[in-house]
C-alpha cells in the first residue's frame, strides 16, 4: 500500500465514481420504456370512450345557441372538455352544458374517469371550471361569481 499509494487513491476514486454513476443513473436517465402513468391506467381498456360518444358530446353541446366551439381531450383518466361561449350567454345556463357529459357517459365510465369542463367566453367575462371526481355524483364549480 505504501509503495502504490497514488495508484490506490486513483483506483478508489474511480470505484466511487462508478458507484455514484449507477446510483444516479436512474435519476439522470429515466427509463422511458415504462408508462408515464405507472399502473394508474390499469383497466382503461375495459372502459373505453368511443369516438361516437365524443362526437355525440360535441354535437349536443353545440346545439346550444350560445356555444361557439367545443374541444375534447383525454389525458389518462381525465376527460377535459373546453367550451367557448358567446359574450352574451346566460351565466346560469352555461353550467348546464356539463349535464351533457353526465348524460352521455355510461355509469362505468363516470366511475372510472374524472371529468373536467372549462367554460369561457372570448372576453373572459364568463369563466367557469367544473370538476367531477370519479367517486362524485355531480360537478363542483369554481367560484367566480
Amino acid at each position: 500500500m505504501k509503495k502504490h499509494k497514488r495508484v490506490s487513491i486513483v483506483v478508489g476514486i474511480i470505484l466511487i465514481i462508478i458507484i455514484l454513476f449507477f446510483l444516479l443513473k436512474g435519476w439522470f436517465f429515466p427509463d422511458f420504456s415504462k408508462s408515464l402513468y405507472g399502473d394508474r391506467l390499469d383497466g382503461i381498456e375495459d372502459v373505453p370512450i368511443e369516438e361516437k360518444q365524443v362526437t355525440e358530446i360535441e354535437d349536443k353541446i353545440k346545439e346550444n345557441d350560445f356555444v361557439e366551439s367545443v374541444d375534447y381531450r383525454l389525458q389518462g383518466r381525465l376527460v377535459n372538455v373546453e367550451v367557448e361561449v358567446s359574450k352574451d350567454a346566460d351565466k346560469t345556463k352555461v353550467k348546464e352544458v356539463a349535464n351533457v357529459l353526465l348524460d352521455t357517459f355510461t355509469t362505468e365510465q363516470k366511475e372510472y374517469y374524472d371529468l373536467q369542463i372549462f367554460i369561457s367566453s372570448s372576453d373572459y367575462e364568463i369563466n367557469y371550471i367544473g370538476y367531477k371526481h370519479k367517486t362524485s355524483e355531480a360537478f363542483v364549480w369554481s367560484n367566480n361569481e
